[in-house]
């Protein structure tokens, strides 16, 4: 039985590679043995080799004296920046490159572009948002100019994309930042992405491995399981990491899974694992570029190993580079016991010093060169940037149904038309792009309306050829929240929603909207959100817009008025109604 499931493992193994072009390996590597990496690497101690390996967290401006006595006494490899505003980072990587003996690489964990984590920077859409798009060329470009702002802020490593296949709809950490639940899915638009951030020399992890699409539990608080066998992980997990290595993607970042089909040993995460990422990701996948852990302080990790322990072990599994603590000289006292009691080697500590160097040498942080702070914001913010983020929501726009053809609208000037807004008590973009477009009536509603609320609305609305109706405020995650309905002697009375902040009133309320047969709703939020809704079959026209965002609402506007067409397709499956690649195709007017 253990051979054939060997032999069965080996066959898919095959099979994928065999629809796959010729491998490459990174470009990074080609560096490897070059001038200026000897000349490096020869000029550090063993303690500073193993430095390059640990990149340690700025997780603000106030950080700065840590960082900079961190880069100056040990020549850590790399600094990864977390919520801060362009001018206040540029200013850090100034301060560390003056006292940098060895230059630094600097990190961002920007999965939608640097304003995920730099306030004045652009977001682009979400992942699940580009998974309903079907123009690669425009990921492409997405990709490019997220590459294009990192290299303006002097960052060189980005760690995106998630290419984690959301199989489960309840997983609490990945869900709307995966691009779908297919594996082809989400391998295309993967590697569209990191094949533009790359082509500006801005390194792409791909992550987590081997996959944290189904879970249930987050690994930022405790180490989720994934039960699936070595076959199945190979055919929907892992399939789009082979994909992206295959492409020849530059980074890898493990995760903090528990894989027993492919590490039997308990409370192992796959991070820590060996047979993983050494027996499995580098020799049977054959990815040669460099392997990231996930942020070293996760409970996932730390419920069972301290952070110290944990990066020797990380290393000796076949990381390349533990990222997100701050105790240097802890760990590489930790990772040189590991080397004498046998579980490392200097050689590792070589070849993984030289990857390190080889991207550096790659990327141009070799240079050390200083971000220049004039006009920063305003080049992270081009007309050009701005414009893509309006094209991506026009052609994420997915039209689920139309049942009565209603779409495109015609002769709104002949029709007394409603706009509701359900979730915001003040006016949305969405209401603002249609009464810019025709005479319309507006109102709106609160989350948690209550009988006599809705009511009154819903008799307002009665009187009108068409309701278009609008959902917003929903969480994007499968997650409960508390709304204030109340407050009794100066204290909030509260009540929890359902999953992703879908409350009983506005569920309720659309249940009535769905009856008529002139309505048409506009949904801004989590696909998967859909299923807290029992009647939506019973809707003429559902239009999916992913996201709460002025860009998606304008563009909703444009598809419903035939302005351009509707082209985007469901990336996941939500119910029998509502299936992966759904979506009507309609012309513009």
């Amino acid at each position: 039985m253990i051979c054939l499931k060997r032999i069965s493992s080996v066959i898919v193994l095959s099979f994928i590679h065999f629809f796959a072009n010729a491998q490459s390996e990174p470009d990074f590597l080609k560096y490897y043995d070059h001038p200026w990496v000897d000349s490096v690497f020869h000029s550090l101690s063993l303690d500073e080799q193993i430095a390059q390996l640990i990149f340690i967290p700025a997780p603000s401006i106030n950080h700065q004296p840590q960082v900079e006595k961190l880069i100056k006494k040990y020549n850590v490899g790399g600094v990864v920046f977390f919520k801060s505003e362009a001018n206040e980072v540029a200013k850090q990587i100034n301060a560390y490159n003056e006292v940098a003996k060895v230059p630094v690489a600097y990190a961002i964990d920007g999965e939608w572009g640097i304003g995920m984590r730099i306030k004045d920077g652009i977001s682009f859409p979400y992942a699940m948002t580009i998974g309903a798009i079907q123009d690669e060329g425009l990921i492409f470009q997405m990709g490019e100019t997220i590459g294009r702002h990192c290299k303006r802020l002097g960052i060189h490593v980005n760690f995106a994309p998630v290419v984690d296949v959301n199989n489960n709809p309840k997983n609490p950490v990945i869900s709307y930042r995966s691009f779908g639940d297919t594996p082809s899915l989400v391998a295309n638009r993967a590697t569209s992405y990191f094949k533009g951030m790359e082509s500006e020399n801005v390194l792409s992890v791909a992550k987590h491995f081997p996959g944290h699409g189904n879970t249930q539990t987050d690994s930022h608080h405790t180490l989720p399981i994934l039960k699936q066998s070595k076959e199945e992980m190979l055919q929907t997990e892992v399939y789009p990491f082979i994909k992206m290595i295959d492409n020849g993607i530059g980074g890898v970042m493990s995760g903090h899974l528990e894989v027993p089909s492919l590490d039997p040993t308990a409370n192992t995460p796959a991070s820590l694992s060996k047979p993983i990422l050494e027996d499995f990701l580098q020799n049977e996948l054959t990815f040669e570029g460099l392997i990231f852990t996930d942020g070293i302080r996760m409970k996932g990790i730390t419920a069972h190993h301290s952070e110290e322990r944990a990066h020797a072990l990380a290393l000796a599994a076949g990381n390349d580079v533990v990222e997100f603590s701050f105790k240097v000289p802890q760990s590489i006292r930790e990772i040189r016991k590991a080397i004498d009691k046998g579980e490392l080697s200097k050689e590792d500590i070589e070849y993984k010093c030289r990857k390190v160097l080889a991207f550096k040498f790659w990327s141009d942080a070799y240079l050390k060169e200083n971000v220049e702070l004039k006009n920063l914001e305003k080049e992270l913010n081009k007309e050009e940037d701005l414009l893509l983020k309006e094209k991506l929501a026009e052609a994420a726009i997915t039209v689920l149904k139309d049942d009565k053809q209603q779409l495109p609208l015609l002769n709104l000037d002949q029709r007394k038309v409603a706009v509701l807004s359900i979730g915001r008590r003040s006016r949305t973009s969405f209401q603002r792009a249609m009464n810019e477009n025709t005479n319309v009536d507006l109102y709106n509603i609160d989350l948690n309306c209550s009988e006599k609320e809705r009511s009154y609305i819903l008799k307002k609305l009665q009187n009108y050829d068409l309701v278009l109706a609008s959902i917003h405020r929903l969480n994007m995650s499968p997650t409960r929240k508390s709304i204030v309905v109340d407050v009794v002697d100066n204290i909030p009375q509260k009540v929890y929603t359902r999953a992703f902040g879908v409350t009983s009133g506005m569920e309720a309320l659309v249940n009535s909207l769905a009856k008529k047969k002139n309505t048409i709703l506009c949904f801004f939020g989590n696909p998967y959100a859909l299923n807290e809704f029992q009647n939506l079959k019973d809707l003429p026209t559902l239009v999916m817009g992913y996201q709460d965002s002025r860009q998606m609402h304008e563009a909703a506007v444009r598809v419903l008025l035939g302005k351009i067409d509707a082209k985007g397709e469901l990336p996941v499956s939500i119910n029998e109604d509502f299936k992966t690649g759904g979506g009507l195709k309609l012309k513009a007017l």
